[in-house]
């Protein structure tokens, strides 16, 4: 595959073609308590996850005092010293961990904890100005399409630092929670793959996981994916995410679709090149044929044959049609070119 097709991720290259990259979008599902999120953590890992995501937004900084995102980010606030200790945590782990920041004040320590990954969330779309400063740090930039309009979109890829442009990871988003199944509208996948020229991924809002794996076979390379310990949990994000057991599920059958997907847009498999050799027809004789005859359309037959045997292709038929015989050609033996008269 094209070097296109690969992610680099810190020091590690994602090859696309062969793997996708799961983030269990823990977010704030662990509602403030850190020994909650610690646990969300080490079950993301044992659910195959490869990276974990939180959402690291200081509510003052952020939200209206009035709006419910206020009181709902405020009260799942994850100290500096608590969410370093994730990263440690997950990190030991084997994941990548990384958050999304909405402002500069948190970007300034966050930054201090050296994630490989920073996301820009849908509602942040059009901050253009942190945008530009995330996307000069120079590692993998995720920006979630989500309530984006062409425009919206061009311009927050605009907006990155021109240096570090292959390091954009796209995700096609619906913001609506849940999203309806009929509302999914995967197709953009291909649309942002083919105009972009991008890694292009899915964040799935849609119950379950049908939706996740609907778009690795659209050639989502980044499946993001809400992560609870209790889905009947109210408020968050409890109600769209998936509990340990159907993560690990979905990632289960990621890779089994993922297989599936393949390498190349048009391919015959190692196994197709060995089984086309007894799959395909060849022409042999209809009855026995003696010597001298010439070979009408009634003569042939169009076979599979044993295995082993080779013969000319049906198309070839043309090449033996009213030629005279040179050896006698028994029923069903294939008939071939040096048996026949060149007249």
């Amino acid at each position: 595959m094209k070097n296109k097709n690969k992610m680099k991720i810190g020091s590690k290259i994602i090859d696309s073609s062969k793997e996708v990259f799961v983030i269990s979008e823990i977010g704030i599902n662990h509602e403030g308590n850190v020994n909650l999120c610690a646990e969300m953590i080490k079950k993301s890992a044992k659910a195959g996850a490869n990276s974990i995501k939180l959402q690291t937004i200081d509510a003052d900084e952020n939200y209206s005092k009035k709006s419910i995102s206020y009181a709902l980010f405020k009260k799942a606030w994850l100290t500096p010293e608590e969410t370093s200790n994730m990263f440690d945590y997950a990190k030991s782990l084997g994941l990548q961990a990384f958050t999304t920041v909405g402002d500069f004040k948190t970007l300034q320590w966050v930054r201090k904890l050296q994630p490989k990954l920073y996301k820009i969330s849908s509602g942040l779309i059009t901050h253009l100005p942190l945008i530009k400063k995330i996307s000069s740090i120079g590692e993998t930039l995720i920006i979630s399409s989500g309530t984006a309009n062409q425009k919206d979109l061009d311009d927050a890829i605009g907006a990155c630092n021109k240096k570090y442009a292959k390091n954009i990871i796209l995700l096609h988003c619906v913001s609506s929670y849940p999203t309806p199944f009929d509302q999914a509208n995967l197709s953009t996948i291909l649309s942002l793959r083919k105009k972009y020229k991008l890694s292009v991924g899915y964040s799935d809002h849609v119950l379950g996981y049908n939706a996740s794996l609907a778009a690795v076979t659209l050639g989502s390379s980044v499946i993001e994916k809400h992560f609870t310990l209790d889905p009947s949990r109210k408020d968050f994000d409890h109600k769209i995410s998936l509990n340990p057991k159907e993560f690990s599920d979905m990632v289960k059958h990621i890779k089994i679709y993922k297989s599936m997907y393949g390498e190349k847009e048009s391919w015959v498999s190692e196994i197709e090149k060995k089984n086309k050799t007894w799959m395909r027809r060849i022409i042999v004789a209809r009855n026995d044929l003696s010597i001298g005859h010439k070979i009408k359309a009634s003569d042939i037959m169009y076979i599979r044959p044993a295995s082993g045997t080779v013969g000319l292709r049906p198309i070839e038929d043309k090449l033996i049609i009213g030629k005279e015989i040179n050896k006698n050609i028994y029923k069903f033996e294939p008939i071939k070119l040096r048996n026949l008269n060149d007249k």
